[in-house]
């Protein structure tokens, strides 16, 4: 199991952000008030709960909100 550890260490480091990355995605996210969690060891995936209204503002994007007809669950 040593070889395992020590081959996903290597991929969290290949697969890591860079420092520079971190910086700006970290000023984006303070710029609109929001804080995120690392969802990875390596930090290469991020989890943000915002509003749809935040996200579509802070990305330019237009996300929506569906519920299904059936459940009525989002």
């Amino acid at each position: 199991m040593v070889w395992l550890t020590v081959w996903c260490a290597q991929v969290e480091a290949f697969i890591a952000p860079t420092n520079e990355t971190r910086a700006r995605v970290a000023q984006f996210l303070a710029a609109h008030g929001v804080a995120a969690d690392p969802f990875t060891p390596a930090g290469d995936v991020l989890t943000i709960k915002v509003p749809v209204a935040q996200a579509n503002a802070m990305f330019g994007a237009r996300f929506e909100v569906f519920a299904a007809n059936a459940t009525g669950r989002t």
